[in-house]
């Protein structure tokens, strides 16, 4: 079994809106010397905040079963490359 560790940045709202869509943004980047394949991600969310079906940008949805665990393919990370 391989694993590669990944730099992850994520830029939240400076003010975190009740009740109304915010945006969060999740970055991923392999800072290896390997090409990372068929790279995965799942976003740990507290009861309250949801995912908005649809809004992923640079990674399909690929399992959406539970609402507070949402993961998404993110493919194939060349290194230095990010998502």
């Amino acid at each position: 079994l391989f694993a590669q560790a990944f730099l992850v940045t994520i830029v939240t709202p400076d003010d975190l809106a009740v009740c109304r869509p915010d945006t969060l943004f999740i970055t991923v980047q392999n800072p290896g010397a390997a090409v990372a394949q068929n790279t995965t991600a799942s976003i740990s969310l507290v009861p309250g905040i949801g995912y908005a079906n649809g809004s992923v940008s640079g990674a399909v949805e690929f399992n959406l079963s539970n609402p507070l665990l949402p993961v998404f393919e993110l493919g194939s990370i060349a290194p230095g490359e990010s998502r």
